[in-house]
């Protein structure tokens, strides 16, 4: 299944891994770091800058236009239930890169020499990243456990210390993005919309109805949806059999600890992003 990726890794190609922040489920922090590194990936980030980024899109866009429902589209599985069942919607869908995307284009920016390996718990994922030429590999939780196993296994990990700090673009509170509500709770909503204005739902029983209701409203409204139930960490190519409550308190941990480190010289900045245009046509 790694046949292509593991002889890249041998033969020296360079690698940038974009990790999503609810690894935190199925790998322990900081330990998957270094075991990405010992197998040979150069550089490893988190998805959590492209998240800060995308959030700053999202909010200018929804301030400066007027009465809408505007539908997020950070989720792979939202987009296509929209193009499959409500067409009429499509142009309420978000015009903005999800931030894996957005993670792609700062990577290629500032690695140019290296490739990009996504790594999140789901599968969507590979097609979205049809939509981008910064993206080579893309894996599941599920396919990352796989992998590291037969590293493990076949005694191919790198000797020696390697470090367990994530290389620059780190960001803390958008740590909490992959669980329901994340995307809101990071964007400051408040400062733009109502508490009547922004409606939290996941998993397909909970979207279809709001869905269904949508042609009917005429008030400005955000959509904040993900498609499986519990959110990101409720996908099904995790290895975690925990509860859901139990994968969301692990998350809020990891983003509660985080705070606490000095990230320093790896937090992302914003002047990092600049030239990027992070604008999506759907």
């Amino acid at each position: 299944m790694f046949e292509n990726l593991i002889n890249d890794l041998k033969k020296g190609e360079k690698f940038v891994v974009m990790l999503a922040p609810s690894f935190v489920i199925d790998f322990k922090y900081p330990d998957i770091i270094v075991k990405l590194r010992k197998m040979g990936f150069s550089k490893v980030v988190e998805l959590t800058f492209g998240a800060r980024l995308v959030n700053r899109c999202y909010h200018k866009h929804i301030s400066k236009n007027g009465k809408d429902i505007y539908i997020s589209t950070t989720c792979p599985g939202i987009v296509n239930v929209i193009k499959a069942k409500y067409p009429n919607l499509i142009k309420n869908l978000i015009p903005f890169d999800s931030p894996m995307l957005a993670m792609a284009k700062i990577v290629k920016k500032h690695f140019p020499d290296h490739k990009a390996v996504f790594i999140s718990p789901c599968t969507l994922k590979r097609y979205e990243s049809k939509n981008s030429r910064n993206i080579k590999y893309v894996l599941t939780f599920k396919e990352l456990k796989e992998l590291v196993d037969y590293y493990e296994k076949n005694n191919l990990m790198k000797k020696g210390k390697f470090s367990g700090k994530f290389n620059k673009f780190y960001n803390d509170y958008t740590k909490i993005y992959p669980l329901s509500g994340g995307l809101s709770k990071t964007m400051h909503v408040k400062d733009i919309l109502g508490e009547n204005q922004v409606i939290v739902k996941e998993g397909t029983k909970e979207i279809i109805p709001v869905l269904d209701k949508c042609c009917k409203i005429k008030d400005k409204l955000f959509l904040d949806l993900l498609l499986c139930e519990g959110g990101c960490i409720g996908g099904s190519n995790v290895n975690s059999k925990q509860p859901i409550k139990t994968r969301h308190n692990k998350v809020m941990k990891y983003m509660k600890d985080s705070k606490k480190e000095k990230i320093g010289e790896s937090k992302g900045k914003i002047v990092s992003a600049k030239g990027i245009n992070f604008r999506r046509n759907y």
